[in-house]
């Protein structure tokens, strides 16, 4: 264990020394904290052999607004992990896999519903104004997919429906 804390303590160092990078921990796979020297044994988990242990770490930097090369950024994480000296009989191996993460996607949540909005206003316009729209689902939460290296798409799962303007009322049958 002296020689995974001594590791940790390198990475952390080196992080410092970067503070365009962030260290996460993974524990049980998915839940992902700020890595620091109180809370890396909470990642450590039975390594393959009796005698081996394993933890997990993320070496993550932000993205900016403007990036003219996205392998670039995969370099710049690739270089820091390189760079970290390993201690003892401790080897350090990357997947070799970049994600793109969202911080607060609900920031993106107005700008996602503006666009819908948008679409569904060409519809009634193109109609007329006998017609308006019902739409359902704007209350849902905000959903990413990465679209390319470092390109995420937004949207939020909705419906709607054209009716006429003069309709008094509308039956709804629920959804079960």
């Amino acid at each position: 264990m002296s020689e995974i804390a001594s590791t940790i303590d390198v990475f952390l160092k080196a992080a410092k020394a970067n503070p365009s990078i962030e260290l996460l921990i993974i524990k049980s796979g998915t839940a992902v904290r700020s890595l620091t020297t109180q809370n890396y044994v909470q990642g450590i988990a039975s390594g393959a052999r009796p005698d081996t242990s394993i933890t997990r770490i993320r070496v993550k930097t932000a993205i900016p607004d403007q990036v003219a090369n996205s392998a670039s950024l995969a370099s710049k994480l690739s270089r820091f992990v390189d760079k970290v000296d390993e201690k003892g009989r401790v080897t350090i191996s990357s997947s070799g896999a970049t994600s793109v993460s969202v911080v607060d996607p609900y920031q993106y949540r107005d700008e996602v519903v503006a666009a819908i909005v948008e679409e569904v206003n060409a519809v009634t316009d193109a109609l007329g104004p006998e017609y308006v729209a019902i739409i359902k689902g704007l209350d849902r939460q905000v959903y990413w997919d990465r679209k390319g290296n470092i390109d995420l798409a937004f949207s939020l799962p909705y419906t709607y429906e054209i009716i006429p303007n003069t309709l008094q009322s509308k039956w709804e049958t629920p959804d079960y």
